[in-house]
């Protein structure tokens, strides 16, 4: 779900992206005029619903709605950016990509093979056409 945040007094809006799937807990944030990175709204998993808390009582997020958040409010639409996708490699060190090889499928990338290399804790990456 995307939530548009619309901050009152600045009059600028910035947009969020929670997953698809209902998990977990997240802060959404929002960078200030001077570029630092701030808090604007825990929004976690309850129940199968996106949730926050407002004056002790939790508010279930819904599509289509705006909710109003100290001098600030947010509104929320149901939309998904479906191009990213989560794989887990963890103990591996080598993973490849690729529509006809490799060690997940993925079409994403033509015909080209992209291999990830972990060196310590960085990860390189090759592309093999």
């Amino acid at each position: 779900m995307k939530i548009v945040i619309f901050f009152d007094d600045t009059k600028t809006f910035q947009i969020y992206n929670l997953p698809k799937i209902i998990d977990g807990n997240y802060w959404v944030t929002y960078k200030d005029e001077d570029g630092n990175e701030r808090n604007f709204l825990n929004v976690y998993a309850n129940d199968d619903q996106w949730v926050y808390e407002d004056d002790h009582k939790q508010i279930v997020i819904l599509p289509f709605r705006y909710y109003k958040v100290r001098e600030s409010f947010f509104y929320t639409i149901p939309l998904y950016d479906e191009s990213l996708k989560l794989y887990s490699v963890q103990g591996l060190d080598t993973v490849s990509f690729g529509k006809n090889k490799g060690d997940i499928r993925a079409d994403c990338f033509g015909e080209a093979t992209v291999t990830l290399n972990k060196k310590g804790s960085n990860w390189l990456i090759q592309c093999d056409k």
